[in-house]
This record gives C-alpha cells, structure tokens and sequence, in this order.
C-alpha cells in the first residue's frame, strides 16, 4: 500500500468502522473486511491518492460465535548468529481471539469482543570495537504489545443504532536501539498505555 500515490498526499489513511484512527485497533481475527481505495481522484474521499485503508470489524449477532489464534517460535529451531559466541534463548508468542454474541432475549442487542497478546523474547548482538579491543555481547530485548477491545450495538429501531466501543492498548519495549556497533549502555526502555472510548449512532433519514 506504500506506492507513490499514497505516499505523496501525506501518507496511508486507515478507518475503522467508519472512523480514522493512527493504528490497527482491533485482532485479526475480529476483522471481516478490508477495503482499499483504487480511484485516486474519487469525490467520496477527503483527499486524492489510494493511500485509504478501510476496515470492516465483525458484528455482534444473535448467534454465539468466536476463534482463537496461537503462533509460538523457540530459538531451538534457529541457527546461531555469526556474531554471537553462543546460541541465546529466544521465543516468540502470539494469542489473538473474537467472541461475539447476543445480550439479553430482545434480539436487538449484540457485543463483540477481541483481544490480542503478543511477547517477543528477543537477543541484540553487539559486536564492536572498544578501547580495549572487540567488544561482543548479547543482550535481552523484550517487547510485548496487548490489545483489548469490545463493542455494545443496540438497535433502537429499523433506523437508529447505537453502539459503544472501549479499547484499552499496552506496549512495552525494554533495551531498545542496542546491538550491531551499539553498545548496551545506550540502550532505552519504552512504555505506552492507551485507553479510548468511540461512541457511535447511525441513522437512516430516508430508505
């Protein structure tokens, strides 16, 4: 999606559920459908270029229905890095599910809730040249990222739906910038929560 029409009207736009947002909020498996504008001089659209990435997340129903997705890597089944002196442990781990449903018997309430979990054990190599003479390290990097979100639709009548939409994000990024020529002492550690409530109300005037 990174091609010179995007890029040079200010870069790749992404919507979700009818609102634009500066990052993927939602799991893979609570999105149903993604649609990428093709036209660069469509009127529908507030800017020109195909750098327009819409989202469609999957709706509660009356019917209870969800998946659950595992990915799980170990450093046993890597090979050694050549500027490492000894094969370091390394893992990755990946929990991503949806669950949706009805609320109560009227049929005219539903929610929806997905949530992600991802954890990355990794090793920076640093080789380099000190004052001492080669310097060579491994050192830790964790990361790990988790995502919660979930949404309430109630439709008042055949014209009017009301729904609300809480997400909650954490990111965590330890020993940051490290490896290659850089050394551990220049490492950084980052930290990020995010919370954000989305209310929405549709309305159809006229059929």
């Amino acid at each position: 999606f990174l091609d010179t029409g995007s890029l040079g009207t200010g870069g790749v736009t992404v919507v979700v559920n009818g609102m634009e947002v500066n990052a993927l909020n939602v799991s893979a498996s609570a999105v149903q459908q993604i649609r990428i504008n093709q036209d660069p001089y469509s009127a529908e659209y507030s800017r020109p270029g195909r750098g327009r990435i819409e989202i469609l997340t999957k709706p509660g129903s009356q019917e209870y229905h969800g998946e659950t997705n595992l990915v799980f890597r170990d450093s046993h089944l890597n090979g050694r890095n050549a500027f490492a002196s000894t094969k370091p442990p390394e893992q990755r781990r990946i929990v991503e599910g949806f669950l949706g449903g009805p609320v109560g018997s009227g049929g005219r309430t539903s929610f929806m809730l997905s949530a992600n979990d991802e954890r990355y054990d990794n090793q920076a190599f640093i080789y380099a040249l000190g004052a001492n003479g080669i310097i060579q390290d491994t050192l830790s990097q964790s990361s790990g990222r988790a995502l919660v979100t979930g949404s309430v639709t109630r439709q008042i009548s055949n014209r009017n739906t009301f729904s609300i939409r809480p997400t909650y994000e954490y990111e965590s990024d330890e020993n940051r910038g490290a490896g290659g020529t850089t050394l551990a002492s220049a490492a950084t550690t980052f930290k990020h929560h995010e919370q954000q409530v989305t209310v929405t109300q549709q309305t159809i005037l006229r059929p």
